[in-house]
């Protein structure tokens, strides 16, 4: 199929999303250190201080806007799996929409959050923090989880390949390294640990989408491929 526009499109997105997401990044340790990637649960008052810290403020609002950007570019690779491998690229959309909907509500009510902590600091502040905090988490594993199966998928399908697409694969596979490496830190109770791979994954990111970018722009120059299972149409059959 044609996916030439598609690639184009996805290909700035890809970019733009690079950009904006380590931008995020760093404007949340800019405000808050790496308290807010403990493995231990913050207190109320930790909760009011992160809320209130004009680089977390930034980085609510910068994650917001990174999703009009990561939704074309997971698109892009998508259309460019499902012309080559389709049931991988299935699989792999499958998990990468499931992450998107229980990332973007953990994203929604850290807006949320930042917008309660401009308010007096009370009590009942405080709890409404903590409870939304809790809600936030409840959203953000499940999606980190299904994020890190949609790499997975991806990922091998795209090592298969060969040049840009084969180099995007690898950097999907580091991301998976690094939620490992930060899962096995908050099980230990390793806040070095799960900051490290925290800090790797989001470096494997930031690569995976700025060479996706390139990648798919370069791919909007090149003619359409046709799928495995698509057959070409005999002369004269019906449409």
């Amino acid at each position: 199929m044609d996916h030439r526009g598609l690639y184009k499109f996805a290909g700035r997105c890809a970019l733009g999303y690079a950009a904006v997401w380590l931008a995020s990044y760093a404007a949340w340790i800019y405000g808050s250190g790496f308290l807010a990637a403990s493995a231990s649960p913050p207190t109320p008052d930790q909760l009011v201080q992160l809320a209130q810290a004009p680089g977390n403020q930034l980085s609510a609002r910068l994650d917001i806007i990174s999703y009009f950007l990561l939704i074309p570019a997971l698109l892009g690779i998508f259309a460019y799996l499902l012309d080559r491998v389709p049931g991988r690229a299935m699989l792999g959309g499958a998990f990468a929409g499931l992450a998107v909907l229980a990332l973007f509500g953990a994203s929604a009510i850290n807006v949320t959050v930042m917008t309660l902590g401009h308010g007096p600091v009370t009590e009942l502040l405080r709890n409404r923090l903590e409870t939304l905090s809790l809600l936030s988490g409840s959203f953000m594993m499940p999606g980190l989880y299904a994020m890190a199966m949609s790499n997975a998928s991806w990922g091998l399908a795209l090592w298969r390949e060969t040049g840009h697409a084969r180099m995007v694969g690898n950097l999907l596979l580091l991301q998976v390294a690094g939620f490992l490496l930060a899962t096995a830190g908050f099980i230990g109770a390793s806040d070095v640990v799960g900051n490290l791979g925290i800090l790797a994954q989001v470096l494997a990111g930031t690569a995976t989408f700025a060479l996706a970018g390139w990648w798919l722009r370069g791919m909007s120059d090149q003619p359409p491929v046709t799928a495995p299972n698509e057959r070409p149409r005999a002369a004269g059959a019906s449409a």
